[in-house]
């Protein structure tokens, strides 16, 4: 399957609208379309080019994705993580959901505390695999109203049976 956009310039150029087509199964798409285009035009003015530089440090780029528009900790987080493999693990509704059952994360505890604490609790190599893995048994098995008699973590779980029957 051709990607929808072979490549950022044609990103940068297309009428919103396209943009906003396709990246719609991501959700808030009205949204980000928008703040994509703009992210990456002044990823281009800073650095001449679509991409972020080797040579900076960790903590250069994270300042620099924080002083994007609509980019926050976690998407900053995950641009780390997902584009450099810089150990950023990043918190979701998913993963903080799943972290705070399993006693993961503590209550109480800011979501930037949790990301920083899971940042040096969760070795390097397994926060891409572990993040993936969180996100899509919050959105199978423990979400909202989750499915405790599902879960092959229900025997570890400290939070098993508190949400009564299924």
């Amino acid at each position: 399957m051709k990607a929808a956009f072979p490549s950022w310039v044609e990103v940068v150029d297309a009428p919103p609208a396209m943009v906003i087509q396709a990246i719609r199964v991501g959700g808030l798409a009205p949204t980000k379309g928008p703040r994509i285009q703009a992210v990456l035009r002044r990823i281009e003015e800073a650095f001449g080019r679509f991409e972020l530089p080797e040579s900076s440090t960790p903590e250069e780029l994270f300042s620099f994705l924080l002083s994007l528009p609509g980019v926050g900790p976690k998407t900053a987080r995950i641009v780390l993580l997902f584009a450099r493999g810089e150990p950023r693990f990043p918190i979701d509704r998913h993963i903080e959901r799943v972290g705070r059952r399993l006693g993961l994360i503590a209550s109480p505890t800011s979501l930037t505390q949790a990301m920083e604490r899971l940042d040096h609790d969760i070795p390097a190599s397994l926060q891409l695999p572990l993040h993936l893995l969180l996100i899509e048994h919050g959105r199978r098995i423990c979400r909202p109203r989750p499915r405790c008699p599902e879960c092959p973590l229900v025997d570890r779980c400290p939070s098993s049976g508190a949400f009564g029957p299924p």
